[in-house]
């Protein structure tokens, strides 16, 4: 099993062939780094030192949600594997991406389970199987620096709160009002389960964990996403 964190305070702890993924600026050894979604020409040699300091003490493998990253990743010698958001759905998308270095790759969460199936990949595959997952990014935010914080909301005109976070003032990310969950699903042959966390406290991800694992409905508001349609 595969566990995004996006703070280092949320970790629990894990199985020994478990893995953890933290965003790049928390960072921390025993842990792979998850590189920015979004980096502007201004930022990456900044992005690139981080990483590079990172290598000093050990990192060795790195999530890769943007080109820029598994380019980045080749030229330091790390291991690359593909994010969530490289939106990969297809066993040529799977087959390109692994000439640029990928070693494994989640896959599109907009790709349907009944595609995942037919799919012929040349590398290791996984898909997120729960977390309030981002559907949008902005590089002019919403909301005011003033009374954000870094973690704020946008209500839609039914009154649903959707978790908005903060980057670094670089842009912000929106996401899902309710969580994705199929931990008690019938899935596709995978080799491995993504659990992505982002604004749960680290019991309730623990809590998730458990009931993930071992396959339990989940105790509230849920979403199946596309997993289950097909896109036109």
């Amino acid at each position: 099993m595969r566990y995004r964190f996006e703070k280092a305070s949320q970790i629990f702890e894990l199985a020994s062939d478990d893995i953890s993924i933290l965003p790049l600026r928390e960072w921390q050894p025993g842990s792979w780094a998850e590189l920015p979604a979004l980096v502007y020409p201004s930022d990456e040699r900044t992005v690139l030192e981080s990483l590079e300091e990172a290598v000093k003490i050990g990192l060795s493998d790195v999530v890769c949600e943007n080109l820029y990253a598994v380019r980045m990743a080749g030229e330091l010698g790390l291991r690359a594997h593909g994010g969530l958001f490289l939106n990969i759905m297809n066993s040529g998308a799977l087959a390109t991406y692994r000439s640029l270095g990928l070693i494994d790759a989640t896959l599109s969460m907009e790709l349907s389970f009944h595609e995942m199936k037919k799919l012929k990949p040349c590398i290791p595959v996984g898909a997120v199987i729960y977390g309030y997952l981002p559907l949008m990014k902005f590089r002019a935010c919403p909301k005011s620096c003033d009374s954000c914080g870094g973690l704020s909301s946008l209500r839609d005109r039914m009154g649903e709160a959707f978790p908005l976070i903060c980057r670094d003032k670089k842009y912000s990310e929106l996401l899902n009002c309710v969580p994705l969950y199929v931990g008690d699903r019938q899935l596709p042959r995978l080799d491995f389960k993504l659990l992505y966390f982002s604004i749960e406290s680290r019991s309730e991800a623990e809590r998730i964990r458990d009931i993930a694992v071992f396959g339990e409905s989940f105790p509230g508001r849920k979403t199946a996403g596309l997993y289950f349609r097909e896109l036109l």
